[in-house]
């Protein structure tokens, strides 16, 4: 059986793996919801006036990605090593 290791370089605790660390900055947090907010209404906005199937596909699509960028720049979550199930548990 091969054994594969994570790399040990980074800022993370010893019981951390590497992979799970996230550090973005301040910057980034604020771009992402921001631009999260905007993708979302963008979203609703195009699917109100919707035709055709493949636009209701693609909006919803859109509105998806905004919420993953508005989650991912909430401060909870960009910087917490916990998984998700840890997160959506409180």
């Amino acid at each position: 059986m091969t054994t594969h290791t994570t790399p040990s370089t980074g800022a993370h605790t010893p019981t951390t793996p590497i992979w799970r660390t996230v550090n973005i900055s301040r910057a980034e947090q604020a771009g992402r919801i921001l631009i999260g907010m905007a993708a979302i209404i963008a979203g609703v906005v195009l699917l109100i006036s919707a035709r055709s199937a493949l636009a209701v596909v693609l909006e919803l699509l859109l509105v998806a990605a905004g919420l993953d960028m508005l989650v991912t720049g909430h401060s909870d979550t960009a910087r917490s090593t916990k998984s998700w199930a840890t997160y959506l548990s409180r």
